[in-house]
């Protein structure tokens, strides 16, 4: 699905949704996508969406989520490599049909286990070379699942916050030091399952993790809230009505869940991008921005992650000053950034996980700065 706005010359930006298994209508009708839903199935304009300055794609990846599908095992994926080859594709043939977008800008963003998938893809593009025809130019990565062995500190992260208490804490960074060993050892099935006691649920294990038990809260998207909010959900039921099927083409194709995609890369979960994130910090406009309320993928761990990424100006990095970023119009502070090169890592205020959903009209404001080169 791509979202066209006024300017032909516009970025063109591709959204990958995490999970892994979440569908790209889940951005398009929560985050960034120009229409909102309601619990009457009404639906009205966002305010504050992205296809206002930009070119937008929605995709349903990997094959196994939404409504798109297979009807062989072997058409699911069961790692980042086949993930990145279906989706250079799938762009191989979006840019053939719109050619007249092939030259602009081309950004590829998302969040959550698309920390995963986005430097995937813009690694295969980068190592297909100029033979490739697109012209990638940068990737923002939201609240991004990267690199597990070093994002794994929940214990401090909950003390720090009062979700948990010292002996909580200590229990949980026992466990995490458990999964990281398994890492190393490369037993990344073992270490899923711990990931799973600890505080995610992949349903690889059939009782709730020490993050359940401890804190009470079936929703880490968020820590001020403690259940999923309701309008999550109101896409599934509206992208059953006739009307929506006839405008996308879908005809009787069921949505899928995402379980099966989520089955298939069971294996892959736990490993890391690390080498592809390195690789594309050195050549391409790179932001990774976090919410500052997120649970799942805590700011500070991603903050652990990027100081471990061995790129050029890595030493630059970890001794550049930290900036306020501010709103223009009511100069609200949005967050706080730093930059060095083309290089921009965020923290926003007042965020979670599912950033744009949280504070729709900073994360705009956000993507816009990255893309339109404007100094925050």
């Amino acid at each position: 699905m791509i979202l066209k706005n006024g300017d032909k010359k516009a970025p063109v930006l591709l959204w990958l949704q995490g999970g892994p298994g979440g569908s790209g209508l889940f951005g398009f009708f929560v985050e960034t996508g120009p229409y909102t839903l309601d619990e009457n199935m009404t639906a009205t304009i966002r305010d504050y969406h992205w296809a206002k300055h930009f070119q937008i794609i929605f995709v349903d990846n990997p094959v196994g989520t939404g409504f798109s599908f297979t009807d062989h095992p072997k058409g699911y994926v069961t790692n980042q490599e086949e993930m990145a080859d279906d989706m250079y594709e799938f762009l191989q043939q979006f840019f053939t049909v719109f050619y007249e977008y092939r030259n602009n800008e081309f950004y590829i963003t998302g969040e959550s286990y698309a920390g995963k998938y986005i430097p995937s893809l813009g690694y295969k593009i980068h190592s297909v070379g100029p033979s490739s025809k697109i012209n990638l130019t940068g990737m923002a990565i939201g609240n991004g699942m990267c690199d597990p062995e070093t994002m794994m500190d929940y214990g401090t992260y909950l003390y720090n916050i009062g979700l948990v208490d010292e002996m909580q804490a200590a229990e949980m960074k026992n466990l995490s030091l458990s999964i990281v060993n398994h890492i190393r050892e490369e037993d990344f099935y073992e270490a899923l399952v711990e990931m799973d006691k600890l505080i995610i649920n992949f349903n690889v294990l059939p009782y709730k993790s020490l993050f359940q038990i401890f804190t009470g809260m079936n929703f880490y998207y968020n820590f001020l809230m403690s259940d999923t909010p309701k309008d999550f959900t109101y896409f599934r039921d509206y992208i059953e009505l006739p009307q929506f099927r006839k405008a996308l083409h879908i005809g009787n194709l069921t949505f899928q869940n995402g379980s099966m995609a989520q089955k298939h890369l069971l294996m892959d979960i736990m490993k890391s991008v690390k080498s592809k994130v390195a690789v594309l910090m050195d050549n391409y406009r790179v932001m990774f921005y976090n919410g500052q309320l997120d649970i799942i993928i805590p700011y500070p761990l991603t903050l652990n992650f990027l100081k471990s990424v061995d790129w050029k100006y890595a030493n630059e990095y970890k001794k550049t000053k930290r900036r306020i970023w501010r709103l223009n119009d009511t100069k609200q502070i949005a967050g706080y950034v730093h930059n060095v090169g083309d290089f921009y890592e965020v923290l926003v205020r007042n965020a979670g996980h599912i950033l744009p959903y949280d504070q729709p009209k900073v994360a705009l404001d956000l993507v816009s700065r990255f893309v339109n080169r404007i100094s925050f």
